[in-house]
């Protein structure tokens, strides 16, 4: 019986290591979308601040550009998907990024910097998070290029977290 047991034993645990490696080698979520199409934006900055949001898509796909008008230098959290494409107002090698982490992001942006973003999948919507709480003005703007279409919408993110589009 003893010898019965050890290689249960030794095949329950076989079991458990395959299941961790095969759930530590899925693809990363590409972002934490709703069925929506919301995509999550989280703004991290110690003083008031104003940031843009401009989003311009086209057949599924878009550029997103975002920048602040701070004198300090801002985090911005966004989906792991978006590739950073174009950086202005500040030299490339200081847009730095962290490492991925649950789907998101992390950027470092310097004082007054503008980042665009392509993201294959266009987003729907932005659900804008200030987890500093200190008071944080959103202007966002969508074009859709097929249809010439402008959405604008200037939102306060203080206390809770807004959804714009």
């Amino acid at each position: 019986m003893p010898r019965i047991w050890l290689h249960g034993f030794l095949a329950v645990g076989a079991l458990c290591a395959l299941a961790v490696v095969s759930v530590r080698s899925l693809p990363p979520t590409a972002s934490l979308q709703d069925s929506g199409g919301t995509v999550d934006i989280a703004f991290e900055h110690q003083q008031p601040l104003a940031a843009h949001v401009k989003m311009s898509t086209l057949q599924g796909q878009s550029l997103i550009e975002i920048s602040h008008e701070g004198e300090e230098e801002v985090l911005v959290s966004i989906p792991s998907a978006w590739r950073r494409s174009e950086v202005k107002n500040t030299p490339l090698a200081s847009v730095l990024s962290e490492a991925p982490a649950l789907g998101f992001t992390r950027w470092v942006f310097p004082p007054k910097a503008t980042v665009v973003f392509y993201a294959k999948d266009a987003p729907e919507s932005l659900l804008i998070h200030n987890p500093t709480r200190v008071p944080l003005k959103v202007r966002a703007i969508r074009v859709r290029m097929e249809t010439e279409e402008v959405e604008q919408e200037i939102v306060l993110v203080k206390d809770e977290s807004v959804r714009v589009w």
